[in-house]
């Protein structure tokens, strides 16, 4: 296990929502780390909000590839950041079958009886494991970035 899937799943045990833990073990990685980062993912968290939609680890690690490669200038190509974006779904989906947080659980976390199911069924174990492995995705993602721009930058 690298140290940002360990923090990410530290973070969640500690009681962080998944798009908050990938944040912010990747902006804590980085020397990024900010406490406004957190609270920037929480409405993401839950497969946005409850509304079943794409899992909080997944787009907390597109928040957390924003935060490193994302543009800071209009006239800055958004290319790097998508790329990034779409290598990190794809080994997500590759790794887990879905990007989609009520098809990863299994259950609908905006119902009561689906709050229940995680619950009973122990799901915050499988989103421990989605979110260790969308921030090492994300750190990896990271590392390859920056070996392939040392090799074009180099002497």
């Amino acid at each position: 296990m690298n140290n940002a899937e360990a923090r990410g799943r530290e973070l969640f045990k500690d009681g962080f929502y998944c798009a908050e833990a990938v944040c912010k073990a990747t902006a804590e990685g980085q020397g990024m780390d900010h406490a406004l980062i957190p609270g920037m993912a929480t409405g993401f968290c839950g497969g946005m909000a409850r509304s079943g939609g794409p899992c909080g680890a997944v787009t907390g690690a597109v928040l957390a590839l924003g935060l490193v490669h994302g543009r800071v200038d209009p006239e800055q190509s958004a290319r790097p950041t998508y790329d990034a974006v779409r290598a990190m779904m794809r080994a997500f989906e590759h790794r887990f079958g879905s990007t989609n947080c009520t098809e990863l659980l299994g259950v609908d976390l905006d119902t009561t009886e689906g709050r229940k199911d995680f619950e009973e069924q122990n799901l915050a174990s499988k989103c421990i494991d989605f979110t260790g492995a969308a921030a090492a995705m994300v750190e990896q993602i990271l590392k390859d970035a920056a070996a392939r721009s040392a090799d074009t930058n180099g002497p």
